[in-house]
């Protein structure tokens, strides 16, 4: 047979409840991180139908800087996360920071309150560059 074969896919139910699971997921991740940083009231990337198990949320931005940001900015957070082993790109649209996050079977929501706390922790130093 030409096509692939997993347990999942075997199953009765198929991907169904493992797609539910990631999007439930997801969407528990970015209410949680939208509320530990404060951010619930800026504007959404994009409407929530379009979010499934992958959800941008919007970085607090630290009282004492104004203004945009850039590319920039965004890897030097991304690469301060990824030296904590938080994997997770960070996007700059607009000249605001966001966090996109995933979320997969083999994920649990004690990972995203890790992210938040290690946001929460970031030197604001690392933004002005």
């Amino acid at each position: 047979s030409s096509s692939s074969s997993s347990p999942a896919r075997d199953s009765a139910d198929g991907w169904g409840p493992i797609r539910e699971y990631n999007n439930r997921l997801a969407a528990a991740a970015a209410a949680l991180l939208t509320e530990q940083w404060g951010v619930g009231d800026a504007p959404a990337a994009a409407p929530a139908a379009m979010f499934g198990c992958m959800h941008l949320v919007r970085l607090p931005q630290p009282a004492a800087r104004s203004g945009s940001f850039s590319s920039v900015q965004a890897k030097a957070v991304q690469d301060y996360l990824y030296a904590q082993n938080i994997e997770v790109p960070i996007k700059c649209l607009h000249g605001v920071l966001y966090v996109r996050i995933s979320a997969h079977v083999y994920n649990t929501l004690e990972q995203y309150h890790v992210l938040a706390q290690a946001v929460l922790a970031m030197p604001p130093s690392l933004l002005d560059i």
